[in-house]
């Protein structure tokens, strides 16, 4: 690994960047520590229908530290319902929250969609029209992490699925902090 360790993410322990991880070395155990966050830009444009959006990609295995999305633009937001995250391999789909869904309809700039619960657990919708507070029972950690191993040799995908109208047409910046779980796996915007 080179030089410097950085701060990553916000996580407030220095570590290696994914970059500097080099396959199968002693050392790639230290990327198992605080995890990285990446982020990725959507737009949702309606359909009358279903909208299934790739937002991120994955190979190999990573434990899921958080996910997490907000709106950046409300345009058209009347009707948006059944929301919820699952993943795919191409093949075969495994929901990661409740895939009967929340509503995100009448949402606002700044509104918050949030896993932070088992995968029977719906998406929590924090509208920004007021201050919101989620928190569980026992003030215990709102996401306990989740542990993706993906289908070898593809490129598997976490992805947002919605309803829409035809008049949809939002704009959301979706967040997941992962960690490596096996040297060479990867985790990536889609």
């Amino acid at each position: 690994m080179s030089g410097t360790n950085t701060v990553n993410a916000g996580f407030n322990s220095p570590m290696p960047p994914v970059s500097e991880i080099i396959t199968d070395s002693p050392n790639c155990c230290l990327h198992r520590a605080a995890g990285e966050v990446v982020s990725n830009d959507i737009t949702i444009a309606g359909t009358g229908g279903v909208v299934t959006t790739n937002l991120f990609q994955f190979t190999g295995a990573i434990e899921l530290i958080g996910i997490w999305g907000n709106f950046t633009d409300v345009t058209e937001v009347t009707t948006i319902t059944g929301a919820y995250l699952d993943v795919y391999d191409g093949t075969n789909q495994i929901d990661i929250t409740d895939d009967g869904g929340v509503a995100l309809s009448g949402a606002t700039n700044g509104s918050l969609m949030i896993k932070s619960a088992t995968s029977g657990t719906a998406l929590n919708f924090l509208k920004s029209d007021q201050v919101r507070i989620d928190e569980t029972a026992a003030n215990k950690r709102q996401f306990v992490g989740a542990t993706l191993c993906g289908k070898a040799s593809v490129t598997n995908y976490v992805r947002l699925v919605v309803t829409t109208d035809a008049n949809t047409d939002c704009g959301m910046t979706w967040y997941a902090a992962w960690r490596c779980l096996c040297a060479g796996s990867t985790f990536a915007a889609a």
